[in-house]
């Protein structure tokens, strides 16, 4: 499983605040690109778990409601309520506030990169 909380440079930690690398590597200019590791951070068995029970549609693309829910969540609009608790259970949104945590921006970081 990924350190979720780990520079993809030097496998640092990382503060809340900080963005795929750690502060010191950002000062060194470090470059590398990212491994695009949005589904280690969260798995398909994770996904599957936490979906039992949920009425969105017959076969809902998980990874794209997660996505949409941080952006949502990134951009300051609201969402539907049980897609914001399954992103707190998954640990990308703090329980109390409505912020990406420092695993939900790399995951969102990486599911964008990838993806664009």
């Amino acid at each position: 499983m990924v350190n979720s909380n780990a520079c993809v440079a030097c496998d640092g930690p990382m503060t809340d605040d900080d963005f795929l690398l750690c502060t010191k590597c950002e000062e060194a200019g470090t470059k590398k690109k990212p491994e695009f590791r949005y589904m280690e951070l969260v798995s398909d068995e994770q996904l599957d778990k936490i979906f039992v029970n949920t009425r969105f549609w017959p076969d809902p693309d998980k990874r794209y409601i997660i996505k949409d829910t941080l952006a949502k969540c990134l951009a300051g609009y609201s969402t539907q309520s049980t897609a914001r608790f399954i992103c707190t259970q998954l640990g990308l949104i703090f329980p109390h506030r409505w912020a990406l945590t420092a695993k939900g921006k790399k995951y969102l970081g990486e599911y964008i990169l990838e993806n664009k």
